[in-house]
């Protein structure tokens, strides 16, 4: 994911009127490993540039760690059949400077290949005033709408009550602790200024800021026992800012993570002023210990629909047996089958009656690692809206 001291944006790259502890689904480690390769580019000029990082392994899929100067880390499923590229658009002020991309790998015999090309540069003293830089490039077109074969209403919460009042204890459990990004530096709290209904007939998690310390909240709901299979759908405005990590997911038996599995619907960390990148992951157990520790299975992004806090979306999965596929406003952007896995990954979301679902705003951790003391940079309070969250059978 990205940062601000570089204006970084990578393309590419889981809560009450009771507060109770968080389960053991929310620890999750991170452990590096050792440099395999590097390769670096030597950059003359100020200016934007393209940076594209290619992996490939010698033998079957397996997890690689990407590191590119002034980036954040990013864990990539890469395989011998073709290349994972991962890019990146970073904006040097500083040059000459040298930009390396080393790959971490559990096992020799990855290979890494790297390409700088300058998007623009800076321009030469002049008495004419600069000019504005050019506007992004708008979203590409949305795709067709993705069949929902789920149509009957089994659970829901519209989050209807006054304003300032805690969410329906019947439905949400307000968590307590670390929030679940990484190494998140915020704590998640029950007061009713970081997660409360606004009256409007929605619910608002609040990431708050005073001095060096962040509170924000986690709502996970009681176990739906309705799973497994369905549509499961919330409308959510992510609030924007750097160093911010909103997310919308399901938890199989929290209590023994990862064997009960974890589907996140939604992970957007901010890598820059505005979150861009939408994640969707898959968490179960590995035959192999991962070396990660994450048990992450499977894992693919989309940047298509641009600055994701300027409005509502609905983000959802349409879950099967042997498939899951998730959408955004229905319009499908990632599917998950048995065979999608890493190969030590296996596939339990065939397997678990009972699941939660889990709304959390975290600061810091993932979108800042690596950064400056100046990661977070976003504006607090910072604000994650959810109109609604349903589950279809």
């Amino acid at each position: 994911m990205i940062r601000r001291a570089v204006g970084i944006v990578t393309l590419l790259a889981g809560l009450a009127a009771f507060a109770t502890p968080a389960p053991a689904h929310l620890a999750r480690r991170a452990q590096r490993r050792n440099v395999m390769l590097s390769v670096s580019r030597r950059v003359a000029s100020p200016g934007t540039y393209l940076v594209v990082v290619s992996v490939r392994t010698r033998q079957h899929k397996q997890q690689v760690t990407v590191y590119v100067s002034g980036a954040a880390t990013r864990t990539v499923r890469a395989s011998s059949g073709r290349a994972t590229v991962l890019n990146y658009a970073l904006t040097l002020e500083q040059a000459p400077t040298k930009l390396v991309a080393r790959a971490v790998s559990p096992t020799p015999g990855v290979r890494l290949a790297m390409t700088v090309r300058a998007k623009s540069s800076s321009p030469p003293p002049s008495p004419t005033p600069p000019q504005p830089a050019p506007s992004p490039p708008p979203p590409s077109s949305p795709g067709p709408q993705y069949p929902n074969p789920y149509t009957n209403l089994v659970w829901s919460d519209n989050f209807a009550g006054g304003a300032g009042s805690a969410p329906n204890s019947s439905n949400w459990n307000i968590l307590s602790g670390r929030g679940n990004c990484g190494d998140a530096i915020n704590t998640n709290t029950s007061s009713s200024s970081n997660v409360a209904l606004t009256g409007n007939n929605q619910l608002a998690i609040t990431a708050q800021q005073s001095g060096s310390s962040y509170t924000s909240a986690a709502i996970e709901t009681n176990p739906i026992t309705s799973f497994p299979y369905g549509a499961v759908e919330a409308n959510i405005k992510l609030p924007p800012g750097q160093g911010l990590c909103p997310a919308f997911w399901l938890v199989g038996d929290g209590s023994n993570w990862p064997q009960g599995g974890e589907i996140d619907i939604l992970e957007a960390p901010s890598f820059n002023s505005n979150p861009t990148i939408a994640y969707f992951d898959l968490h179960g157990p590995w035959t192999q210990p991962d070396p990660n520790g994450g048990y992450q299975s499977y894992e693919s992004t989309t940047s298509a629909l641009g600055d994701l806090s300027t409005s509502f979306h609905t983000y959802a999965i349409i879950w099967s047996p042997n498939q899951i596929v998730w959408t955004i406003d229905g319009v499908e952007y990632a599917q998950a089958t048995p065979a999608s896995l890493v190969p030590q990954g296996q596939w339990v979301f065939n397997n678990n009656q009972s699941w939660s679902i889990v709304l959390d705003l975290a600061v810091g951790g993932w979108p800042c690692a690596g950064q400056s003391s100046s990661c977070p940079s976003a504006p607090f309070p910072a604000q994650m809206l959810v109109n609604w969250v349903r589950v279809y059978h």
